[in-house]
């Protein structure tokens, strides 16, 4: 395999921080309809020939529908040979969902990658990922086009180049940071990061590279917007630990670039990440949050302790934490509309508010004053904080 395959694979990597744009000039009624559908009257209705839900998707009759739920099998990279040509579309991510729909519907997700080479470094531009859902000899694709682009690539560390096969390759570590966007405007994601990585392209021998990646926030997160529990369709949430990098092409037995995803929870990503990672685990997988905060009375009365008197330092801190949060579509609409099963993401706010503020008698003040910022005519207390915050 030649050593542009290698690098192939390492490009296809850094598309992962994904998010969803959205289309805001519809009416309230159609900002979350789903796939397949038409707005009627202000109303989302599924297209002539489809049946669903039309806040998630619409399928063609008599297709199954399948779920995706939990972290999915993910077979990325492995015992494959993909295109050795450095630009075009090559197959990043192949995802199968571990459980299956009802009756004998399966969910599978392709994730390909359309390369270009701009003097010697790999540009992913476009990323398209494929959601196809099977019962019998149904089958329903769902598309996502997302472009990604380069925000900063830090400087080569030695500028020695090196040509195989008219490809260029800079010796050296190079800096990627990304962000991306969709044009798929009736699908948004809860999950808006930006990542970046790391890659180390080291010689050894004189027709041989050796190259190691470091990615540091690196989250694949995908989830068709519903927030309408109990319609609302969990999605996947895979953390990138580690990756395993062979030299080629001396070693085509080698499984080329593997990623290791593992199952997870709030707790865990609390412990070696932060809030805003827990944060868009709960949003995209509609996770419940860890004792003590559940919905019964006495852990109700527990929050409303939570929510007393913060510092200057602390109120701002607050404020900083989730006003970019809270300006997200998703969390406007929730706020708005008081969609029923949205207390856990409250829970999570507060838990966060716990631990910046301690104990601080106007939490509720900083909590309704974020709402009164993006929600008009909001009422006092608004009916997301009325269990915490009632007088």
């Amino acid at each position: 395999m030649k050593v542009t395959s290698l690098l192939v694979y390492l490009a296809s990597l850094i598309f992962v921080t994904i998010a969803f744009d959205r289309n805001n000039t519809e009416s309230q009624e159609c900002q979350i309809c789903g796939c397949n559908t038409n707005c009627v009257d202000n109303v989302c209705q599924c297209k002539e020939g489809h049946e669903g839900d039309p806040i998630f998707m619409c399928f063609e009759k008599n297709a199954t529908e399948c779920s995706i739920r939990n972290d999915p099998r993910v077979d990325v990279f492995y015992n494959r040979h993909y295109s050795e040509k450095l630009i075009g579309d090559v197959l990043a991510a192949d995802f199968i969902t571990d459980r299956k729909a009802e009756g004998d519907g399966q969910c599978y997700v392709k994730v390909w990658t359309y390369l270009n080479r701009i003097k010697g470094k790999m540009y992913v531009t476009e990323v398209q990922i494929n959601l196809t859902q099977v019962s019998g000899d149904k089958r329903s694709t769902l598309v996502m086009k997302i472009v990604a682009s380069i925000i900063e690539t830090a400087n080569y560390s030695s500028p020695n180049v090196y040509v195989f096969d008219a490809y260029y390759l800079f010796e050296g570590a190079f800096v990627y940071w990304f962000q991306s966007r969709s044009d798929t405007p009736f699908i948004m994601s809860r999950n808006i990061r930006t990542a970046f990585c790391e890659l180390d392209f080291i010689r050894i021998r004189p027709n041989i590279f050796k190259v190691e990646a470091y990615c540091c926030g690196v989250v694949i997160g995908i989830r068709p917007y519903n927030p309408k529990p109990p319609q609302a369709t969990p999605g996947f949430f895979i953390n990138i630990n580690s990756s395993y990098n062979p030299v080629f092409p001396e070693y085509p037995v080698a499984p080329p670039l593997c990623l290791y995803g593992h199952q997870t929870n709030v707790s865990n990503i609390t412990g070696f990440s932060n809030y805003l990672d827990s944060l868009i685990y709960l949003a995209l997988t509609n996770s419940d949050v860890s004792p003590p905060f559940g919905n019964t009375p006495s852990n109700l009365a527990y929050l409303r302790g939570v929510l007393k008197a913060c510092s200057t330092e602390g109120k701002q801190s607050f404020i900083s934490f989730f006003q970019d949060v809270l300006d997200e579509p998703p969390f406007v609409y929730s706020i708005s509309n008081n969609v029923p099963g949205l207390y856990e993401l409250v829970n999570f706010l507060l838990l966060v508010l716990k631990d910046i503020c301690g104990l601080d008698a106007n939490g509720c003040s900083q909590a309704q004053a974020l709402i009164n910022a993006r929600v008009p005519n909001a009422t006092d207390p608004a009916p997301i904080l009325q269990p915490y915050c009632a007088p």
